[in-house]
């Protein structure tokens, strides 16, 4: 943490002393802006070109994660499928045929357009709610919106987890190797809870 602050301070007084303005601290963030490579942006979306603010505000508001997967391929082995804690270049996976597609796993509420005095929930998961109750039939287990401790539940963080574990799957990108050229990957449902968790 200590290094991240000091390339953010560094960052902004080289930017402040070329361009003659002054920074504002709080839209600097981390990008992930290739595989394993991350930098800083300085995320004004008044001056980025396509911010995505849509998608990326909820890396932004709070804590989460996301799947990057690319939707096509040119190479012969698909591979084009990571995890990250952070907003993402739209090339992040170089490929001739499209950008990468974040999904983030949790989505943080507007509370300012919220009319109820209900206590609403900081963030929600951005899962479909039939494939969830689906899954949970399907497994056996009760599915919750955090990571509890309680004995059979699962949570979408394991959802999260299986998903990239059969996107890495050697047995399922030569299976599908021919689709995964031409469009997003399409996951199976776990045949019973232990290969869930496997």
């Amino acid at each position: 943490a200590v290094l991240i602050n000091e390339h953010k301070t560094d960052l902004i007084k080289n930017v402040e002393a070329f361009y003659s303005i002054n920074i504002n601290n709080n839209l600097i963030h981390k990008i992930a802006y290739r595989p394993f490579d991350a930098k800083f942006v300085y995320y004004d979306t008044k001056i980025i070109e396509r911010a995505r603010e849509k998608v990326m505000q909820h890396f932004l508001k709070g804590r989460n994660i996301g799947l990057i997967v690319g939707r096509q391929t040119t190479d012969d082995y698909w591979c084009n499928v990571q995890i990250t804690d952070s907003i993402i270049d739209n090339r992040y996976h170089f490929s001739y045929k499209g950008i990468s597609s974040i999904f983030p796993l949790f989505l943080y509420l507007d509370k300012s357009s919220q009319l109820s005095t209900n206590e609403l929930p900081e963030r929600v998961p951005n899962l479909n709610t039939e494939i969830v109750n689906q899954l949970a039939k399907k497994i056996g287990l009760t599915f919750t919106i955090e990571k509890e401790a309680s004995e059979n539940t699962f949570a979408p963080i394991d959802i999260l987890d299986y998903i990239y574990a059969v996107l890495h799957s050697p047995t399922y990108r030569e299976k599908y190797k021919e689709f995964l050229k031409i469009d997003f990957p399409r996951v199976p449902y776990p045949k019973d809870k232990e290969t869930f968790w496997q």
